[in-house]
């Protein structure tokens, strides 16, 4: 196998994983909400209160892509949009109860998958797995970091 088909295969695989994670992860999740929803949503968890600013840098997307997520997750009712007491002109997202509760079940998806996928796979071989893909990252990220 060449450079390229590696490349290619690795790339397939791991669209193919992501795309199948999120889809059994969001099962059954209301409102229904996209990948971009979930990961806003997440960001929002482990930072707290965040400007659409820092949203769009952490997933790096537009400001108006930011604004519409939030809008939609402001109308669910699973985040708020406060005003800074200091600067009337910023304005922070914040979970609602909500959306802690849609967090909650996300998490219980994952937990259970969890379980599924690594149920028939002992340890040394999750342990080289994923020893595999850090390298991997590592590398891309190292050689991404030299060309600028």
């Amino acid at each position: 196998m060449d450079i390229k088909d590696k490349c290619d295969r690795m790339m397939k695989i791991a669209m193919d994983i992501h795309k199948k994670l999120m889809a059994v992860i969001l099962k059954d999740i209301e409102p229904s909400l996209s990948k971009s929803h979930v990961y806003l949503l997440a960001y929002i968890q482990r930072k707290g209160e965040c400007t659409v600013t820092d949203i769009a840098n952490h997933l790096e997307i537009t400001l108006s892509a930011v604004t519409s997520l939030v809008d939609k997750l402001c109308t669910a009712g699973l985040v708020t949009r406060l005003r800074s007491v200091e600067d009337r002109r910023v304005v922070y997202m914040e979970l609602t109860t909500e959306g802690e509760k849609v967090l909650e079940k996300i998490e219980a998806n994952k937990n259970r998958l969890s379980e599924k996928v690594f149920s028939n796979i002992d340890t040394e071989e999750i342990n080289n797995f994923f020893g595999t893909i850090e390298k991997i990252t590592q590398n891309i990220i190292e050689s991404y970091s030299s060309e600028n």
